[in-house]
Parts: structure tokens; C-alpha cells; sequence
């Protein structure tokens, strides 16, 4: 009833991504927690804002970038002053920053269920450099994987 009809949800705790497999570089994680959202992991390389009219990337800025914590690279936005993601504000919540971090490693635990991701190597046609920056799909269902 919630997504249908627009209902109020119990849940506080999404799960974005749990991924601390070698694939990821390590840690790959994304939990939001009440108006808590805590990155884990690596900037990537399509890190920034992103507009679609007209098509645009905006930098990030200073107030956005990761720190390091906990021994991984975080991000901690506050969504209900921050929807845009844009103020990073981890250094001043470490005991936020701490308690998603321990919740990540009980969602990453193969004895509570966790399943390691599988490898999904994009094929090199589909890289975004010739998609106008778009990563397009582009494997036929005979084709076998591509290691890039």
C-alpha cells in the first residue's frame, strides 16, 4: 500500500547497495537510516551533480567530498536539510557515521545471508565515451563475457 497508494512505511533502514567484494575495490556501500544516508567506498568516476535539461555535470565541491573514516572513505548526508546530497557532514556525526558502519557490516555478513555480487564486466561497446556519456546496453544474449 505504500508505493500504490501512497501510505505511510514503518520502515526507517533502506539498504542502497552492500557490496564489499573485490569487484567493488573494497567497499562499495549505501544505507539510509531515518534522515541518515551514509556512503561508503569511492568517489567514482562519475562523481557530481547531474542535470538532464540541458545535460550538464556540475563539480563537486569542498562541503561534498569524502573523508576518511572508520577506515573507508564516507560520505554522510543529513537528507531532511540536504536532499541534494551537496554538505558532507560526517566529521561532525561520528557516532552516526560508526553505528551505519557496524549496520553495514551486519548486512555484508555471509552468516546472515549475504551473498557476494556476481561480476558484470560491461562490454566495451557499451562504455559511455561513445554513448554521449551514457552507458548504453549493447550484448547480444549468445555473446560470452568480456573481460575489459
Amino acid at each position: 500500500r505504500v508505493v500504490t497508494e501512497g501510505a505511510a512505511s514503518d520502515r526507517t533502514e533502506v539498504p542502497l547497495n552492500i557490496d564489499t567484494s573485490r569487484i567493488s575495490r573494497g567497499n562499495f556501500s549505501a544505507l539510509i537510516n531515518g534522515t541518515w544516508k551514509l556512503i561508503n567506498g569511492w568517489e567514482g568516476i562519475y562523481d557530481g551533480w547531474w542535470s538532464s535539461q540541458p545535460y550538464t555535470k556540475e563539480e563537486p565541491t569542498a562541503p561534498a567530498e569524502g573523508v576518511k573514516m572508520g577506515g573507508a572513505n564516507v560520505w554522510l548526508f543529513d537528507l531532511s536539510r540536504d536532499e541534494t546530497e551537496r554538505h558532507n557532514v560526517a566529521q561532525d556525526h561520528p557516532g552516526v557515521v560508526a553505528a551505519m558502519q557496524q549496520r553495514m557490516r551486519e548486512l555484508a555478513d555471509p552468516g546472515a545471508g549475504y551473498v557476494a555480487p556476481q561480476p558484470n564486466l560491461p562490454h566495451p561497446a557499451s562504455l559511455p565515451f561513445l554513448h554521449n556519456g551514457t552507458w548504453a546496453p549493447f550484448r547480444r544474449g549468445d555473446e560470452e563475457d568480456v573481460v575489459v
